[in-house]
């Protein structure tokens, strides 16, 4: 979501997959662009992070029309580890170990 705007909808998403690639990508300590990589989907980049101008927008091949407005990269960072967190939460509420599922094997 940008604001109030879906810009990509995916029924039964990986969401941990997603979270935990996520993680992997900000604790690098390069900058390059996210194209997220997922057993669960054939095409690259169900969800992609772009460095776009002086921002980075979020995307999806499944929408390449839609885009989020740009951020900085400390909202990008912030943004991933709040929907890390949650992702483990929710896991956690389900009764599996949500910090150890998103733990770097």
């Amino acid at each position: 979501m940008d604001g109030g705007r879906v810009l990509s909808e995916e029924l039964l998403f990986p969401v941990a997959e997603l979270a935990w690639s996520l993680l992997r990508w900000v604790g690098q300590g390069d900058r390059d662009d996210f194209v997220f990589d997922s057993m669960s989907f054939e095409e690259l980049g169900a969800l992609t992070v772009r460095r776009e101008g002086g921002g980075w927008v979020f995307g999806s091949a499944f929408a390449p029309e839609s885009v989020s407005t740009p951020v900085s990269w400390v909202e990008v960072e912030a943004g991933v580890r709040d929907f890390a967190r949650r992702v483990a939460d929710d896991l956690n509420a389900v009764g599996l170990d949500g910090a150890d599922a998103l733990r770097e094997v």
